[in-house]
């Protein structure tokens, strides 16, 4: 079957490329309980020796109905695990290529989905142009991890390690701490660029963010006019009202 459904609720399908994480292992992660990697237990596999799908590489170009496709969600694709210049030994079309290369080109090739990458390493976001259909992402859960996620979005020239991208992201799933203030976040999520920003707690067990974290965050994200998901693990937050749940425009 073409891609796989996905139960994030912001997304249709998910592109599984390179599954597996050593984020934790290297603490670079500060989750207790990885949603992943609760999801490869259940499956039977190591979350924790990262598997080159490439079986899985040319599924995007085999849906032609749009989608919002998450890439590469049960793994980090720009993990330092990970080289973009390997070339898999691959029979279908891309002979010779690299990995870099090959996604670059299923992107291109596939204008009609969106596809919406997300790391915890986006000093590893892949140096290349990214097309306009490719939002960029990283992952933040609390002050420090937001200003060094960030740093690597902000729009200034000579910036180094720029990303290349139109589109820009952040996830703060799970948000472990607060931000020090609305009109600090306010001015760093104008000047990086961001798009839009998802927000949400910790799962098994459920460990709830502070809801004056969530409201400063999504003040500033009202003020920029930017759009922002709460993601449905914080309905307990917020029993008097719906949750905010805006897709990416």
């Amino acid at each position: 079957m073409p891609l796989t459904p996905t139960n994030i609720e912001y997304g249709m399908h998910n592109w599984a490329i390179v599954r597996g994480c050593l984020h934790k292992p290297q603490g670079k992660c500060p989750v207790t309980n990885c949603w992943a990697e609760f999801v490869s237990k259940r499956q039977g596999w190591d979350f924790h020796k990262p598997e080159l799908l490439v079986k899985n590489l040319l599924d995007p170009l085999k849906r032609k109905k749009p989608t919002r496709i998450l890439v590469n969600f049960s793994g980090d694709l720009f993990g330092d695990w990970v080289d973009p210049k390997q070339i898999p030994n691959d029979r279908s079309g891309y002979a010779n290529s690299s990995l870099a290369f090959i996604v670059l080109d299923i992107i291109k090739r596939s204008p009609q989905h969106t596809f919406l990458f997300l790391t915890k390493n986006p000093s590893g976001i892949w140096d290349i142009e990214w097309p306009d259909n490719a939002w960029m992402g990283a992952t933040a859960w609390d002050f420090d991890s937001f200003v060094e996620q960030t740093g690597y979005f902000l729009n200034i020239p000579l910036t180094v390690n720029t990303v290349k991208a139109k589109h820009k992201w952040l996830s703060f799933e799970p948000l472990l701490g607060g931000l020090a203030g609305y009109k600090f976040i306010f001015d760093r999520l104008r000047y990086s660029g961001i798009s839009w920003l998802v927000i949400g707690a910790e799962d098994h067990p459920l460990k709830l963010p502070r809801r004056e974290w969530v409201t400063e965050i999504e003040s500033a994200c009202i003020e920029a006019g930017i759009p922002y998901w709460e993601k449905n693990n914080l309905a307990t937050l917020f029993p008097d009202r719906p949750l905010h749940q805006e897709l990416p425009r």
